[in-house]
């Protein structure tokens, strides 16, 4: 068999490697398709054992695809608008989106959302025809199924594969990406035979969201963070795998402190002052030697030109090698190996974190509030008590200073990762148990 594999930019290969693993060990042909193919991302290595395809197809260069793209961004504004238990922050993100006549009419208080009922749009929406350059792709591919992993902030291609994929009787699956794809990105307007999400959280988030049916719905864990099941079991500082070369900080103890997407923080430069300074200022010996080390997001890190302390370390986020493969797991598992404490704002880094038992902190700022502490994704996290959150510097480095020896919740953690990441099944990865339920449903249609 052969899978396509959707997704909207190279960076992301990285993210859906564990399924790609798990299907070339499974014997399936992997061809993946980027949709983008001129972001500002990272670019792959050639030495890929599956082919990387992509295409100059611009969403939205037909009428057809130029309605679908704004009807579907019109279903993300309504949809936001009536989660009141969502921040308003993407209520107003997806306003931004809106074509201008929209916007206006919005402002005018001519009461779009109130007058045009979600369901209907979206049912219209499916019945526009997808891209025929989509159809001509699948056909000349010839796939037994096609996966997609959404990235979905605003609308793509991606939606097009899977009406096409219907057209030509293609099995589609979506493998849900993050762990905030389903209650701050846009709404999946096309559903796909399966759609496999982390845990049973965002199974509700489905369901609510993007009325997606239950039976559809698969429980698969994280398969982003399959990357550290193999780490977790072959290293520690005693180990041979563990060698000298990893101690990347030259054995100074330090705190690793991992930047968000601009969408959550644009400039994190003053947090990291203030943080620095008081830590160079400490009456605590130990918290005065420590360094912070910076490993900015990879989308985001303009801001460490504002950076001036002497006691901040800054990850080298210039070399490609860093972010990619084996190489970029690898070191980024060291860092937090040796880490002290590892600190951040709103990013799925704090997830490795906790995966990996580190005593993990947010710092809570309250001008940024409506990316942080009233997301859904945060409150579920915070509500976890895997995380420790204050809005006192003070009281973070006390207790950093009081637990650098130790931990301070495993318990919560480790209760927090079979909930939320690793749920229970009888396979090796999550990336293997939605190739497994893949292979069947092919089977399944025979």
């Amino acid at each position: 068999m052969k899978a396509l594999f959707v997704i909207e930019n190279y960076l992301l290969i990285e993210y859906i490697s564990s399924i790609i693993l798990a299907a070339r060990k499974n014997g399936i042909t992997v061809v993946v398709f980027v949709c983008n193919p001129e972001s500002k991302v990272i670019p792959v290595k050639a030495n890929q054992d599956f082919k990387i395809i992509s295409s100059g197809i611009k969403y939205g260069s037909t009428f057809n695809q130029y309605l679908s793209k704004n009807i579907r961004k019109l279903i993300n504004y309504i949809s936001f608008y009536e989660r009141d238990e969502q921040s308003v922050e993407y209520v107003n993100r997806y306003y931004l989106q809106l074509p201008l006549l929209l916007r206006v009419a919005l402002r005018l208080k001519f009461p779009i959302n109130r007058l045009i009922n979600i369901n209907s749009l979206i049912n219209f929406e499916r019945k526009i025809p997808p891209c025929k350059k989509i159809i001509k792709i699948l056909c000349d591919i010839s796939p037994g199924c096609v996966i997609l992993a959404p990235h979905n902030k605003r609308p793509g291609l991606d939606m097009e594969f899977i009406k096409a994929s219907k057209i030509l009787n293609i099995p589609s699956f979506i493998a849900t990406l993050s762990w905030d794809n389903l209650t701050t990105k846009g709404v999946i307007t096309s559903p796909p035979d399966l759609f496999f999400v982390w845990n049973k959280n965002q199974k509700q988030a489905a369901l609510k969201y993007h009325m997606i049916k239950l039976s559809k719905i698969k429980i698969s864990g994280a398969y982003i963070f399959d990357k550290w099941i193999d780490y977790q079991k072959n290293c520690s500082s005693s180990s041979p795998n563990c060698p000298e070369k990893h101690l990347r900080l030259d054995n100074v103890n330090y705190i690793l402190y991992l930047g968000s997407s601009a969408g959550i923080s644009s400039n994190e430069s003053g947090i990291i002052n203030e943080l620095a300074d008081k830590m160079l200022n400490s009456l605590d010996p130990d918290l005065k030697k420590m360094k912070i080390f910076l490993r900015p997001h990879p989308s985001n890190s303009d801001y460490i030109k504002c950076i001036n302390y002497p006691n901040v370390i800054i990850y080298n986020y210039s070399d490609p090698q860093m972010f990619l493969g084996d190489y970029g797991k690898e070191t980024f598992f060291y860092e937090l190996f040796w880490a002290k404490a590892v600190i951040g704002i709103n990013t799925s880094g704090l997830l490795d974190s906790v995966i990996n038992l580190k005593n993990t902190y947010a710092i809570l700022i309250d001008k940024l509030a409506n990316t942080q502490v009233d997301t859904l994704h945060f409150k579920e996290l915070v509500k976890s008590e895997s995380i420790i959150c204050t809005s006192s510097f003070d009281e973070l480095l006390g207790l950093i200073s009081k637990f650098s020896q130790g931990r301070n919740n495993q318990q919560n953690q480790l209760r927090f990762i079979e909930e939320f990441i690793f749920p229970k099944h009888n396979f090796n990865s999550c990336g293997e148990m939605i190739i497994n339920n893949i292979i069947n449903f092919k089977k399944n249609l025979k």
